[in-house]
């Protein structure tokens, strides 16, 4: 397992651009909350750390929707065109263990290149301004967390399934980006029935999930969709990716 972390680890730090791109946009939606924070903020009232925390909900599914669903598809799907994932499934490596390595891998570092950045700015935001009143502060970047990981493991856990790096690029961006039409007819109601299939399916969505993260990070059924889909979806996705690992079907 170790060894499989730490050659993980080296392929994709060997995978040219991506990263990169990844660090630049993580960045970059970094800035666009503080232009969106700055224009809601007009004075110190002490709502200060709610405007930063609304911005960045309204400017962070681009980078889990954009960057997430397309850099990762792409670095997955680079390793199987170069079959690092033939050669490790013949020579024995046990299933389980490669595909929680790559979830670790990727996991860590979607968590630094996006949560952490948010993170220490919301908390510079709270330690100037205060919390303005939110209670439980440290809850929005939990869920953040949640967020950001499940979005990650389902691009990731497609990707593998699919085992092609541009039809997993197109698929990741188009559920994002079908997810986000939905809520966008949803919310505003232009086709005039809520439908329970749309519903479900961006309530479900980590990319619409974020949208809501500065609003409703306090409703207990908003808390319980962000771990119950994270639980769900992650399961039935890994169970779905072990069967299309097994040994059998590589030969």
């Amino acid at each position: 397992m170790n060894k499989l972390i730490k050659a993980e680890f080296y392929r994709s730090m060997r995978s040219g651009i991506f990263l990169p791109i990844y660090v630049l946009m993580s960045l970059f939606t970094i800035y666009m909350t503080f232009l969106t924070y700055k224009a809601g903020v007009d004075c110190e009232d002490g709502t200060e750390l709610f405007w930063f925390l609304a911005s960045y909900s309204e400017t962070g599914a681009m980078v889990l929707s954009e960057v997430i669903g397309i850099i990762i598809s792409l670095m997955i799907g680079k390793l199987y065109s170069d079959r690092f994932h033939y050669y490790e499934i013949m020579d024995g490596a046990n299933t389980h263990h490669i595909i929680l390595s790559k979830l670790i891998v990727y996991n860590i570092y979607s968590l630094v290149i996006v949560v952490v950045p948010v993170a220490v700015s919301y908390t510079a935001v709270a330690v100037n301004y205060g919390t303005g009143g939110i209670e439980k502060p440290w809850l929005p970047i939990l869920l953040l967390t949640i967020i950001v990981i499940h979005a990650t493991s389902l691009v990731l856990l497609i990707s593998m399934i699919i085992r092609r790096a541009i039809i997993g690029a197109v698929i990741s961006y188009c559920y994002a980006m079908i997810t986000m039409m939905l809520y966008m007819f949803y919310d505003a109601e232009i086709t005039g029935v809520r439908n329970k299939f749309a519903g479900f399916l961006f309530d479900t969505s980590p990319y619409i999930q974020i949208t809501k993260l500065g609003y409703d990070y306090t409703s207990a059924e908003y808390i319980a969709m962000v771990a119950g889909s994270f639980v769900v979806t992650v399961s039935l996705l890994y169970i779905l990716t072990y069967i299309s690992h097994r040994r059998k079907n590589f030969r």
